[in-house]
Order: structure tokens, then sequence, then C-alpha cells
């Protein structure tokens, strides 16, 4: 276990805050296990940001199928002054690692990256697939783009290692996000007729929208969660933005409430159009990441079946999750997933965030019956 520490210390201590790079951590990933023997590979995405992948061949040397071990390492900001120890500099303390990214999900990949190690020289039953990824917090651009890959590689089963206190999770909601733009036409306010007040097109559309909230309740949350307007006090706004968000469990909720939020935003351009043609309203879709459905993962077939019993021995598992996570686009690739991981979500994106020890000694103790298993 002192490998695993040592590799999610080193990892904390690259600050990955999703507005940053990522190259230097996954450069230390890449030369780690390049060191030990596994090959990995970095897919970059831009000049800033890339994810990882390595692969162990199985026993007859096949490199797709398998099971794939995902995680990401990009983390949300954090404010040095506000915290007791440092976020980028992992410290050790009544049991716990403390660090930016150690709950989410640092810990799951360094543990990972530690134990993928002892495959340099024993081959698995079916290939193991490591995948790191970038932006998972910001709306899962890392995996959107890996995902043409995962489809190649094609494995049986895939585990995003969220922080469910190593208990086996099968869904959560899915999360889109849009941002509108209303136009408008601007005038002195002395004479308000002159223009097309954007705002009061913004104030129509918040109240289609709150609308729609109430009357789909029992199956998503639509949430309004910015409006931007106005320049001064004596000028008639002649833009107004708002940015909002669904969560839903359903892919056909999703496209349902979607066509109702597009009619509402049709509706209140058509009106601000009547009244001037450069006035009117847009919206474009700024993050979508698909749920990971309820529907249980296949027992019946043997592989993933197998792989949940040694992970979760006794069974115990934690449903459903409150976050989103990149496990719907790897389930919608048709690769059955799940997610399992040290930790929990409770120290995610908080000040000194930290993971119990214990939680990485549970990880540790399922990986080694991970081993034995694709080793018999």
């Amino acid at each position: 276990m002192a490998e695993s520490i040592d590799v999610i210390r080193s990892l904390i201590g690259f600050d990955t805050t999703s507005s940053r790079s990522n190259l230097d951590c996954l450069d230390f990933v890449h030369d780690y296990l390049d060191e030990h023997g596994v090959s990995a590979t970095v897919f970059p995405t831009d000049p800033q940001k890339a994810n990882l992948i390595a692969t162990v061949p199985g026993r007859d040397g096949a490199t797709t199928g398998g099971i794939l071990l995902s995680g990401h390492v990009d983390v949300v900001p954090a404010a040095p002054a506000v915290w007791t120890a440092t976020p980028f500099d992992a410290s050790i303390a009544d049991g716990r690692i403390i660090g930016r990214g150690a709950a989410d999900m640092k810990a799951f990949c360094g543990i990972v990256a530690a134990w993928l190690t002892r495959f340099a020289h024993v081959r698995p039953r079916w290939p193991v697939h490591f995948l790191l990824t970038h932006d998972e917090e910001t709306g899962c651009a890392g995996a959107h783009a890996i995902a043409p890959h995962i489809e190649q590689l094609a494995p049986r089963v895939c585990v995003v290692g969220e922080p469910t206190g190593c208990e086996v999770a099968t869904s959560h909601r899915g999360c889109t996000r849009w941002s509108t733009t209303v136009r408008g036409v601007g005038a002195h306010t002395s004479d308000p007729a002159l223009g097309v007040n954007a705002v009061h097109g913004a104030v129509a559309l918040l109240s289609a929208l709150t609308s729609i909230a109430r009357e789909n309740a029992d199956r998503a949350t639509v949430t309004v969660t910015s409006i931007n307007g106005g320049t001064a006090e004596n000028v008639v706004p002649d833009a107004c933005t708002m940015a909002m968000e669904l969560r839903c469990d359903s892919s056909s909720v999703e496209s349902e409430i979607e066509a109702m939020v597009s009619r509402a935003v049709a509706c209140v351009d058509t009106d601000l159009r009547a009244q001037h043609p450069q006035a009117g309203a847009e919206i474009h879709t700024v993050v979508r990441v698909p749920p990971l459905t309820a529907a249980a993962p296949d027992r019946s077939d043997r592989v993933v079946s197998e792989l949940i019993a040694v992970l979760s021995p006794d069974e115990t598992t934690a449903g459903s999750v409150r976050y989103g996570t990149e496990a719907g686009i790897f389930q919608r690739l048709g690769v059955p997933t799940v997610l399992w991981g040290p930790g929990s979500i409770d120290q995610a994106h908080t000040v000194d965030e930290y993971i119990e020890i214990a939680q990485i000694e549970t990880c540790v103790a399922a990986l080694d019956r991970l081993s034995a298993w694709l080793e018999a």
C-alpha cells in the first residue's frame, strides 16, 4: 500500500485544476508506468490537454475486450488562503491524505496506476485498460473526445472510480446545460419605446422555464443558474444572457424537456422579432453529460458478474448516486459500466479535501482480489 500512497501524493502534487494543463501529470503517469514495463499512450486533444490509455494485453496477446478502469485527473479550484493544509502538496494527518483531488479522484487513479505495474511480467486472463481523462469537472470533454478509441477497444465492462465508499453504484442523473442569449435594441430610458428590452424578454423566458420546472418536478430538475443583462441604469438593455441546467435520469425525458425549453425560447424569439428585426433569442448547448441508466449491468455476462462480485463480495451497493460522471458516456458506447472507488463524495470539492487511509486499504484489498481473479 505504501507504493499506492506515494503515487497518490505525487498526483495531488500536480495542479490539474480544469482551467490548467494536465500534461505534466499525464507525463508523470506515462513515465511511471513505462518504468515498470506497462505501455501507455497519451492522446492530446489540444495544446494543453490530453487523455491517457494504458493497456496490459491479455494472456493470449489480445489488446481489445477485457476490463476498463477509468478516472479523471482534473480537479476543481482550491483557494489556498482558506485551507489549513496546502492543496497541491499532499499531507498525511489523522489517518487521512489531505489535498485537492484526494477523494475526487486521484486516490483511485494512483491506486490503479500502482496496481497495474504488477502485470508487467504476469499476463491477466483478459486485457486490462486504464484510462485517465481531462475536464470531467467542466463537462466531460476528455471522455467525449476519447470515446471513439474506447469503442475500438471494446471493453466488456468499465469501472469508473468515483468516490462511492468502495460500493458498486449503477445509476446517476444526466446533466445538460444551456446558454441563452436574448437580444434587444438599446435606447435611452427616457423613451424606452424606441428600443426593445432584452431583460424583459429574459423575464418572459424565465417565467416559461419556471412553469416547465414545476410541471416536470417529479421527473427532472430545471434550474436557471445565472442571468446577466443591462449596461447602465439609463439604458434599455440590448442583451441579456441566461444559463440553465437540466438534470434527469432518462434520455427520453431529457429529449422531451429539451423540446419544451426550445419551444419556450422560440416563442420569446418570435415576440422580440415582431418588435424589431434585430431582436431575438437563441439557445446553445454548453454541456451534455448522459445519465448512467438505472438498469443494472448484465449479470448474465460472466465477466461483468464476476467483476462485480470481486469488487463487492458482500454485494453491498450504493445504488444511485446524486452526482454526474463520465460513466454514461461509456455506457452509450455499449459498455456495461458501474461506479466504484474509494472515498466519499462528501469530501469532494471541499476545503481540506481528504481521503481516509482506511478507504485506500479497502480499495487496495479489492484490487488484490481482482488480481487473483485475473491471474487465475
